[in-house]
């Protein structure tokens, strides 16, 4: 990615580039509207105010593997009825990304904390973006919040056939 000569202008292209990458998380509750589901990852990195692309960085990480706890977290109530293993597989994983969102957490705090104190002290590594590290964490939150809702929706659907197959046919036939 080439770096742009205007801090700010890369610190707005990144948080764009961040929204988008978090918009898959957003899809579904937005109806599949991509619009709203950038629109909507976009507001909760506002909250975060970022102001360096590290910054920008941690702050979708922590989104995404808060999401994706969350989907663990609910697939793992879901799953309890198929496997207790399984169950306490979910809530494992939920547990490693919740520690990832700690870790991201504790990060951010100190590059806030650092850049408000004393800027000047701040290297550049400290501010830069890490694409490949953005990318795996995104790409590991993403991955189990999208396994998680497909397991959560197979049981809904399940419930839902299982419903319609206990109902006793009122119709009456000629």
């Amino acid at each position: 990615m080439k770096e742009a000569t205007n801090p700010t202008e890369s610190t707005e292209r990144m948080r764009v580039y961040a929204s988008a990458a978090l918009s898959p998380f957003f899809t579904s509750a937005a109806n599949g509207c991509e619009t709203a589901a950038q629109k909507s990852a976009d507001s909760l990195l506002q909250d975060y105010r970022a102001a360096t692309p590290k910054e920008i960085q941690l702050s979708a990480q922590i989104i995404a593997a808060g999401l994706a706890t969350l989907a663990c977290l609910s697939a793992a109530s879901v799953a309890k009825h198929d496997s207790i293993n399984e169950m306490l597989r979910l809530q494992r994983e939920a547990l490693k990304l919740h520690r990832v969102s700690d870790k991201a957490t504790k990060m951010l705090e100190a590059r806030k904390k650092q850049r408000t104190t004393n800027p000047k002290t701040l290297a550049t590594a400290q501010t830069k973006w890490d694409e490949g590290t953005f990318q795996l964490a995104i790409n590991q939150a993403l991955d189990k919040f999208n396994d998680s809702n497909a397991r959560v929706a197979a049981y809904m659907d399940s419930l839902r056939t299982n419903a319609q197959t206990a109902r006793p046919d009122t119709s009456i036939s000629e």
